[in-house]
């Protein structure tokens, strides 16, 4: 069987990843939200929260010769929060799960055959976050994510006698911010006699009272040049911005 790339598979590939490794529904690139399931501790974030989620957003200036691409828009992260709470697998993670008071999400900037986005969640205070990350270093979030790719590429593709294969895995991410957690996501799709794979990494980094998400899909050389880049730079962005 021959591989090769179709769009629609990285499209959804990406926007998975943006979906999972966030707290899922946020605006576009230059807009706060308030968060779909809030802080109990919190109503109101403080002032200059929006400038401090936007320290963690990846720029041009990050990545040089990449083009910009609009942002995961909050209807289509709506669309696969709702599906993941129909998953058996995923009741409890989203039941316990509770976004930032201050969301930002990043363009998808894309190369080659590389996409990187990333997105903030400013919280009230540390335990909030950490507790938030917790649930990502939850040995079964693995089902939940399985079953939520599964589900959302199967339904998107819609051709019949498609078979869709998804294995997802901890990776080791460089050590950051205050915790971390990483997964790569490897899609497989085989329909009418011919394969096709996509791989991406859902990267999650707290720095003080920031969750910081960094998607990148690619060939593995080229997400880790890009992940060992950008990782210390939005990390370090965000510690002098809460200094």
């Amino acid at each position: 069987m021959r591989r090769y790339r179709i769009p629609v598979l990285l499209a959804v590939v990406v926007l998975l990843g943006a979906a999972c490794s966030s707290g899922g529904s946020s605006g576009g690139s230059t807009t706060t939200t308030a968060a779909r399931n809030p802080s109990s501790s919190s109503t109101t974030a403080p002032p200059g929260d929006a400038a401090l989620a936007a320290a963690g957003l990846v720029t041009q200036a990050d990545l040089p010769g990449y083009t910009r691409n609009p942002a995961s828009t909050k209807r289509e992260l709506d669309a696969i929060d709702a599906k993941a709470k129909t998953l058996p697998e995923c009741q409890t993670f989203e039941a316990a799960k509770r976004d930032g008071e201050v969301q930002r999400r990043s363009p998808k900037w894309a190369k080659n055959q590389t996409t990187v986005d990333s997105s903030t969640d400013v919280y009230a205070d540390t335990a909030e976050i950490a507790a938030q990350l917790e649930l990502y270093r939850d040995p079964t979030i693995i089902d939940c994510y399985r079953a939520l790719y599964t589900a959302v590429i199967t339904e998107r593709l819609g051709t019949k006698g498609t078979l869709v294969s998804v294995d997802i895995s901890p990776i080791a991410v460089e050590i950051v911010g205050d915790a971390q957690f990483g997964f790569r996501i490897t899609v497989t799709v085989e329909s009418n006699g011919a394969t096709q794979t996509q791989i991406a990494d859902a990267i999650g980094i707290q720095v003080g009272r920031v969750g910081l998400s960094l998607n990148v899909s690619g060939t593995v050389p080229e997400m880790a040049k890009v992940e060992s880049e950008l990782l210390p730079v939005l990390v370090k962005r965000l510690q002098d911005a809460q200094a």
